[in-house]
């Protein structure tokens, strides 16, 4: 049920025109392109350690994806698709905490699994989970997948 309101969330912020004004006032143009996927898929990776992995992707794909519109310097890097594409991978990296996913908080309520090591090798996941994001999306964009 939780998706569901994540998803409703999403659709809201899209439709009612939120997140093209919620993007709007920030002068995210000035910033470096690269710079601008690397901070949108940290933030995501930060907020899905805390929060649903499916309520993260519908929170933030809606502001993503008006922020990629208004990017023309995305272009030399594969356009928006790169941003949106970054975010949606990320989406399922966090895994630090127990409330980030299901099956972390089986582990955590089993009682063999502690909060510091869930983090410990959460961060390591979602670390290497980024870097091997970074390269997916530059090997995609140099065989012209988008």
């Amino acid at each position: 049920m939780a998706g569901f309101w994540g998803i409703a969330l999403g659709v809201a912020l899209d439709q009612s025109g939120l997140a093209k004004n919620a993007i709007a006032p920030i002068p995210f143009a000035s910033l470096h392109p690269l710079l601008l996927i690397v901070g949108a898929s940290v933030l995501c990776l930060l907020m899905a350690n805390f929060m649903s992995h499916t309520a993260t992707a519908n929170l933030l794909l809606p502001l993503v994806v008006a922020l990629g519109a208004s990017m023309q310097g995305l272009l030399p890097y594969g356009g928006e698709v790169v941003l949106i594409l970054a975010v949606t991978f990320v989406a399922s990296l966090g895994m630090s905490l127990p409330i980030s996913t299901p099956p972390n908080a089986l582990a955590y309520a089993s009682g063999h699994v502690e909060t510091k090591q869930m983090a410990k090798i959460g961060v390591i996941l979602g670390v290497v989970g980024l870097l091997v994001t970074y390269a997916m999306l530059y090997l995609l964009h140099q065989i012209s997948f988008f």
